[in-house]
């Protein structure tokens, strides 16, 4: 049987390869087509995934996924109109499952379009229908804190960080919300939390830097600054700290061992 497992490993070795066989092996089914165009819509093929839409949509029309299928292929397109008719349809005729309801794309179209009271309204029924939804309650918060009520926003982001520890965008929100509010320590917590799922984010590098600035930290400070003009040199918000560390009569150097 050893054989046949390498066969088996291969098979399995990427997603593509998986899902071209199994469509060779099956290609009057519409859900083998989906699976195929989803996997282009991730690579940005966005012709050759309405294709393969379109092919399942000809086996069968009626099969639930081939609209929101479509619908994500526009959006990811930035043609937000044209899916936001196909998610509306979607909700109005109530064809889909949960896992692959429209109220968490609708809303996030809503707020690209700043259509703010009908996204939170697609968030609530996101929520309502899948309270394991990091994705919604993320994205709920990002309205809240957009508007400057950074209290709300921060109970959904931490509700969202619960429920996925790696959500580092929420991690990050949280750091920043809790600096904010004077508290460095706590804004470090979740900083550093957050710089483990995406250590090349000059924002997130940013943000622990300027923490270890508020600290008085500015040896620290100072590393994170040039490790974030390392990521993007553009970044001028580093390089006005730098000036503050590194400026005559404001301290820098004395502060430098106080923690």
């Amino acid at each position: 049987f050893s054989g046949l497992t390498i066969i088996r490993n291969c098979d399995w070795k990427d997603d593509f390869t998986f899902y071209s066989k199994t469509l060779k092996q099956n290609p009057d089914s519409p859900g083998a087509n989906i699976n195929m165009a989803t996997l282009y819509r991730e690579k940005g093929n966005y012709i050759k995934a309405i294709e393969f839409v379109e092919k399942a949509s000809a086996i069968d029309p009626y099969y639930t996924d081939n609209q929101f299928t479509l619908a994500a292929i526009f959006q990811d397109m930035g043609e937000y109109d044209r899916a936001l008719e196909l998610y509306e349809k979607i909700s109005q005729e109530k064809k889909y499952q949960y896992y692959r309801a429209p109220f968490l794309n609708l809303g996030i179209i809503y707020k690209t379009k700043k259509q703010y009271n009908t996204a939170i309204e697609c968030f609530k029924k996101a929520i309502e229908l899948n309270p394991l939804s990091s994705d919604a309650y993320a994205n709920f918060a990002e309205i809240f804190d957009m508007h400057g009520d950074i209290d709300r926003a921060a109970k959904l982001y931490k509700t969202s960080s619960d429920i996925n520890p790696d959500d580092y965008i929420s991690l990050n929100a949280l750091g920043v919300y809790f600096g904010q509010k004077n508290l460095p320590d706590m804004s470090l917590r979740y900083l550093k939390k957050a710089l483990k799922l995406k250590p090349d984010s000059a924002e997130i590098n940013f943000n622990i830097g300027y923490a270890y600035f508020l600290l008085y930290r500015n040896g620290d400070a100072l590393k994170m600054m040039e490790k974030v003009l390392k990521i993007d040199p553009n970044y001028n918000k580093a390089k006005v700290i730098i000036s503050e560390i590194l400026s005559p009569g404001k301290g820098g150097n004395e502060n430098e061992n106080v923690r």
